[in-house]
Formats: structure tokens, sequence, C-alpha cells
């Protein structure tokens, strides 16, 4: 039986770590023992491979280091262990069995559409590390937003022209080819570029060598814009305060929902501008009659 502190313990992890976040089953597991490492000190791989009944600690050891894949009985056992709700285990489950069946295109895409519904979205992609690093420079997604907007013009003059940031004529050609070659984007009946999934996601929720320079290009973009924007036209502002690190993947998990939110209200096919967010919100087209 728990102690009444132990289960404020749990509450408090399965409340800072939501399983929706992740889209690698070993990142959520890595995460989860850290956070339970650091809450309760007695807390170890061998007191955890006792729960789940596994034959010793290497076990654990070898799963989490990317050495081997779990059994889906494992898999129940060790997410059973976390105190998930039913949903949440459903989730973690699918992940591992993306895991097991990568090369089997059939049951990939019976999965992926089981895990969108779990996030209740019908758009959801995972990318793997070399899809990533193909297409990790910003103006991929810029482009891709673009397609969206009903007065789009699939020049690359005009979009090299209307993105805010500086981009060449010749890298949107070769941004629409990769992205058709790689299904990022497709035709219609009419030829014309779309979006097939709305929401891309990386299979592994620690940094990239791709996910580095995105960022990197973005914030410095943000940069820019801090001179160069018109105030009304972004929103750059941070506050300071002190912490508890042990508050580190709440705060994770509250802007990560709130970029989520903020998309799914504003984000609409009649827009009339392309907006990054980094936690600082700058344009990176706005239709020329408005400038």
């Amino acid at each position: 039986m728990k102690t009444n502190k132990e289960s404020q313990i749990l509450k408090r992890e399965n409340g800072s770590l939501s399983v929706f976040n992740y889209t690698d089953y070993r990142s959520f597991l890595i995460d989860w023992h850290n956070e339970k490492k650091r809450q309760k000190p007695s807390w170890t791989l061998g007191v955890w491979s006792k729960k789940i009944n596994a034959q010793s600690p290497a076990t654990l050891t070898m799963i989490l280091k990317g050495q081997r894949e779990p059994s889906l009985d494992l898999a129940r056992r060790i997410f059973d262990s976390m105190v998930l709700k039913a949903n949440e285990r459903e989730y973690m489950i699918n992940l591992v069995r993306l895991k097991k069946v990568k090369d089997d295109p059939c049951l990939v895409a019976l999965i992926i559409e089981r895990l969108a519904e779990s996030q209740g979205s019908k758009d959801f992609w995972i990318m793997d590390h070399e899809q990533f690093l193909l297409i990790s420079n910003w103006y991929f997604y810029a482009i891709r937003q673009l397609t969206k907007l009903d007065y789009f013009k699939e020049d690359p003059i005009w979009i090299s022209e209307n993105l805010q940031f500086k981009v060449t004529p010749k890298e949107v050609t070769e941004a629409i080819n990769i992205m058709l070659d790689q299904g990022f984007l497709i035709r219609d009946e009419n030829k014309r570029l779309r979006v097939l999934q709305s929401n891309l996601a990386t299979p592994n929720d620690r940094a990239s060598e791709g996910l580095k320079r995105y960022h990197e290009q973005t914030l410095e973009h943000a940069k820019i814009s801090l001179r160069e924007v018109e105030l009304h036209q972004r929103e750059i502002s941070g506050v300071c305060f002190p912490v508890k690190m042990e508050s580190l993947p709440l705060a994770k998990e509250l802007i990560r929902k709130f970029q989520k939110d903020l998309c799914q209200l504003i984000s609409t096919e009649e827009g009339d501008a392309v907006y990054q967010l980094e936690v600082a919100m700058y344009p990176i087209h706005i239709k020329q009659e408005l400038l």
C-alpha cells in the first residue's frame, strides 16, 4: 500500500510529465525515471526492476539505453508501475508497437492512426531523424504554411520576396522538391501544392542536430525582429523568476500546451500572414497590402 507521501509524489510526476508530449516511449521512461529519482532519492533501477518483476536491473538499463526493445508484456508491466491512466498507457504501448513494426508500412500506418486518435488529432505524423535533417531549415516550414493561404503562388521568386527573412528562389525550389519527395507536401487534383498532415513530430524528444539548427535560425530571426518589425506586428517578452528544478517538467508541459492551444485557436487557412512562435512571436510573411 502506498504511503500518502508516495501518492503525492506520483501525482506530481504524472501531472508534470504528459505522455502526449512524447513521440518516443524511451524518452518518456528516461524523464520519468529521472524525475522519480529527484523526488525520491531511494529510487533506483533495481527498485523499479523488482516492481515490474524484471530478471535484473540490466533489463531496464538496456531498454533506457536503446539496446533492446521490451516485449509488449514487459512494456505493460513497466507502464502499469508508473500509475498511468488507461489512455496514457495505451498511447505508450502503441509507441512501443511502432518501434517493433517500423519495417511494415501497413502496421505503421495503423498504429499512427491510433496515436492520432489518442492525441485527439487527425493530422499526426512522426518523422524520423533523417527526414527532419532534410527539412530542418526554417524556410521549409514557412513555405509549407504559405501553401495553406488562398492567395499562395507556386512561384519561387514570389515566395522568396514574400518571406520576411532571406531565402533564394533556388533554395525555395529545392525545398519544395524535397518536401514533395518526402511527402510533406502533395499536389491535389488541380496540381496545387497541399499539406497532407498538419502536425509533425520527431520520433525522439531529445535534442538532435536538426532541431538545434532549426531553433538557432528561428531564435536569430527573433533577435532581428526585435529591431526591424513594428511593435504591433510582434510579441517578444520575457519574465525572470526563481523556481525549483523539480518544477521544470511542469513548466515545459505548460509551455507546450500553450503552443498547442494557441495554434488550435487562431491558426486558419483563411489567414493573411504566417508566424513563428518561439515564446517570441514574429512574422515570417505578411500580405503585401497589409504592410
